[in-house]
C-alpha cells in the first residue's frame, strides 16, 4: 500500500496537486495522443512527397495538395486573369493556362513549374503543368463529360495503336541518345484508385494522351519561346454526388520523366478534398 505524507509546506500543495492529477489520466491521455499522432503517421505516409498545406479553391469548396516542386522557384499560379509572371506588362499566352488540344470546362486555376531537365546538349527547364477544374454534375453525366473528353484528345492525337497499349512505359520514351520514339495517341479511361487523407481510398477515372504539342518556355531574356515537342497528358475525374472534379497533368516529355510525373499525379489526386453544393 501507498502512504503519501499529508504534512506539506503551503508551497507545494499546488505542484502535489499536479502530481497526483497526472498519476490519474497522464497515461490515458498519453496513449490517446500516440494513438492520434500514429493515426496521422499512417495517413500522411502516401502523401510525402505532397506540401502539408492545401492549396484552397472555388472559395474554399475545393482543395488539393500540391506536390512540394510547386513550392520551389520557377512556379506560378496562373489562371485567365493573370499576365505574365516574368513579364507583367506582357499578356499570358492562353496556352499556359490551359493547352490548345484541350479546355477542360469549369477550369478554377492552372500550376506551373519549370523543371531542371538533365541533357547531354543542354540544360534546360521544362514545363509541368497541373490543371484543376469543377463543374457541377447536374450539367451532364460522367460518362457523357468522359465521352466528349476523350473525343476532343483523339482529335488532336489520334487513337493509340491497341498493340503499343501494354508498352506505355518510360522504356518507349525517346531518351537523349536514342532513336525509340514517344508512341502517339490516347488510349482508354481506366479507373485508377489511390489513398485519401483519410486512410481509406478513392476512385477515379483516368486518361493518358501522348504526342506532340505546343510548350512555352522562357529564353535567357526572359522572353516566351514555343516549341513543338513530345509530351504526355494525363486526366483524371472523379464524380460526387454534387460536382465532376478533373485534375490534369501535362509535361514535355523530358520533365515528365525527371519528376516522375505520373506518379506524383497518381498520389495528388487523393489530397483533393470537395465540399457539398449549398
Amino acid at each position: 500500500m501507498l502512504y503519501i505524507n499529508l504534512n506539506i509546506p503551503r508551497n507545494h500543495a499546488g505542484c502535489l496537486l499536479i502530481c497526483l492529477t497526472l498519476m490519474g489520466c497522464g497515461t490515458g491521455s498519453y496513449e490517446e495522443n500516440m494513438q492520434a499522432s500514429l493515426l496521422h503517421y499512417q495517413n500522411e505516409t502516401p502523401f510525402k512527397d505532397m506540401l502539408p498545406q492545401p492549396a484552397a479553391l472555388a472559395n474554399g469548396l475545393l482543395s488539393i495538395r500540391l506536390p512540394k516542386m510547386f513550392a520551389q522557384e520557377n512556379t506560378y499560379a496562373l489562371d485567365e486573369k493573370t499576365s505574365d509572371p516574368r513579364r507583367p506588362d506582357t499578356p499570358l499566352d492562353a496556352n499556359r493556362v490551359q493547352p490548345d488540344f484541350l479546355t477542360l470546362p469549369g477550369h478554377l486555376r492552372t500550376y506551373e513549374h519549370f523543371a531542371q531537365i538533365q541533357d547531354p546538349a543542354d540544360a534546360t527547364l521544362g514545363p509541368v503543368y497541373v490543371y484543376v477544374a469543377m463543374i457541377p454534375r447536374r450539367s451532364k453525366t460522367a460518362d457523357q463529360l468522359k465521352k466528349q473528353l476523350r473525343a476532343t484528345l483523339v482529335t488532336r492525337f489520334g487513337e493509340l495503336p491497341p498493340d503499343e497499349e501494354a508498352a506505355k512505359t518510360a522504356a518507349t520514351r525517346r531518351r537523349p541518345g536514342q532513336n525509340a520514339q514517344l508512341v502517339k495517341g490516347v488510349g482508354p479511361w481506366k479507373p485508377h484508385t489511390t489513398a485519401n487523407l483519410d486512410g481509406g481510398t478513392v476512385a477515379w477515372q483516368k486518361i493518358i494522351a501522348q504526342g506532340p504539342q505546343t510548350i512555352q518556355n522562357y529564353d535567357k531574356e526572359n522572353n516566351v519561346k514555343k516549341l513543338i515537342l513530345p509530351g504526355r497528358y494525363i486526366l483524371y475525374l472523379r464524380s460526387t454526388e454534387d460536382y465532376h472534379i478533373m485534375i490534369a497533368w501535362r509535361a514535355l516529355w523530358q520533365a515528365d520523366e525527371e519528376v516522375q510525373m505520373e506518379k506524383l499525379a497518381d498520389t495528388c489526386v487523393g489530397t483533393v478534398r470537395v465540399g457539398e453544393a449549398e
